[in-house]
């Protein structure tokens, strides 16, 4: 029998996983994905993700690919998915794609978001979904370092695992937008990058936060490019506030799987 390969995009709240991957002793999105679809064709299939995001981080916009010989309808492999997933994680669309297919070696760029909001005390309906910080933000200054982010540079301060070999990135996007919902003021910050090192978003935003509240100086950002340290920007933002929003593609299956409009904000 011929077989396909067939890729996902997937949502899910990351707060009911540990992280993306299979892990021996917790609970993946990969397992719960992979179960799901044993359970829908009689078959263990073994899926390949675009991004490895951590414990409690979201996702919009992940995608998973695996080959398969069933002969299910694309719209079947989303309705027979979800009804084996739990209700924290559901496939948003599929599609064929070809055999050589890498999710992740094949990204063209990936975009995060991570929002911030400022109150006096504790949000319990907030803090599944964002960071929430005591204090004023001096929006202005978190932006201007926020521009010497963007570009090619050693990033190694702002990665959480010793051991990379290759800690150049390039940003191609950092920008912060103001926020206002139910008498609370805050942040969203987006940054968009062809890969990413490991908390190295999260590691951003907890300096640039530190920036805003006056705890740290812009100038930090160039120290930290002129002497790359592994995690010395550290300590990174929680992992609440981050959500992988889409990932982009060359392919022409997947050409509306770039478009942000196409993916619904959490």
């Amino acid at each position: 029998m011929p077989q396909r390969r067939i890729a996902l995009r997937l949502q899910y709240d990351g707060s009911a996983f540990h992280g993306a991957q299979r892990q021996a002793a917790a609970l993946s999105v990969q397992e719960s994905l992979e179960d799901a679809i044993e359970a829908l064709t009689q078959r263990p299939h073994r899926t390949a993700f675009a991004g490895r995001t951590d414990a409690g981080v979201h996702a919009l916009g992940q995608v998973a690919a695996f080959p398969t010989e069933a002969t299910l309808p694309l719209h079947r492999w989303v309705r027979g998915c979800n009804h084996f997933l739990p209700a924290t994680l559901a496939v948003q669309d599929a599609r064929e794609v070809p055999e050589t297919f890498d999710p992740r070696r094949d990204a063209r760029d990936r975009r995060y978001r991570y929002d911030v909001w400022l109150a006096a005390h504790r949000q319990p309906l907030l803090e599944t979904r964002a960071w929430v910080v005591n204090g004023r933000l001096d929006l202005p200054a978190m932006r201007r370092a926020a521009a010497e982010l963007v570009g090619t540079h050693d990033f190694a301060s702002f990665s959480a695992k010793p051991g990379d070999r290759e800690t150049v990135r390039t940003l191609q996007q950092v920008d912060l937008e103001a926020l206002q919902q139910d008498g609370l003021s805050g942040l969203r910050l987006t940054v968009q990058g062809e890969s990413f090192l490991h908390h190295q978003v999260r590691l951003i935003v907890g300096l640039l936060v530190r920036i805003g509240l006056g705890k740290a100086d812009a100038g930090e950002i160039g120290q930290l490019f002129a002497e790359p340290k592994v995690g010395a920007a550290a300590p990174k933002a929680p992992a609440a506030g981050l959500v992988l929003v889409r990932i982009r593609y060359d392919l022409p299956e997947l050409a509306d799987w770039n478009d942000d409009e196409d993916v619904r904000p959490l």
